[in-house]
């Protein structure tokens, strides 16, 4: 991290610390020693973190709906699907049966409606499983596309205990 990237950093978590008054000051400070530039970084990095923060971003799924995309038996793209294992804001992972190779992978794909966003980091998601390669890593077998254009991957499925409940 460069110190320019720190100072931001150093600034923007003081600045949640204080007051508007006080962050003012602050701001003040940093602009007579020159650092005009980061100011205005950590002001915008302020105003996106009021916005996400008033619309509760955090809490919000990325998508709103909550109908579940395949069901129990269903044919998907040479997959049957044998259950829901999680359903996460963006996407839902099912148990499925590779028809081919008769072995079971966990399937992953977006739910609902996807947004450009949704697709870019379902993408990006994909792209770094392709390119990770460890024996404590599920391996990623396949990565494709429906006729509509709905992105899916499937991977190694591990049984076990999901990570949430594990760490508890």
């Amino acid at each position: 991290m460069s110190n320019r990237e720190q100072l931001i950093d150093k600034l923007f978590a003081q600045a949640l610390e204080v007051s508007p008054a006080e962050r003012e000051k602050l701001f003040t400070e940093h602009k007579l020693r020159g650092d005009d530039g980061v100011v205005e970084e950590v002001k915008a990095l302020l105003t996106n973190y009021r916005r996400a923060d008033a619309k509760e971003f955090l809490n919000q799924p990325l998508v709103s709906d909550s109908a579940q995309t395949l069901s129990e038996g269903q044919e998907f793209e040479g997959y049957r699907i044998v259950r829901l294992i999680a359903e996460g804001g963006m996407g839902e992972v099912y148990l499925a049966e590779d028809q081919k190779l008769k072995r079971k992978v966990a399937l992953k794909l977006i739910k609902g409606h996807a947004t450009k966003e949704i697709l870019h980091r379902f993408q990006t998601e994909r792209r770094i499983l392709a390119n990770l390669h460890h024996r404590n890593i599920a391996q990623l077998y396949e990565a494709g596309a429906t006729a509509d254009g709905l992105p899916f991957f499937a991977m190694e499925y591990v049984e076990g205990t999901p990570i949430d409940k594990f760490i508890r």
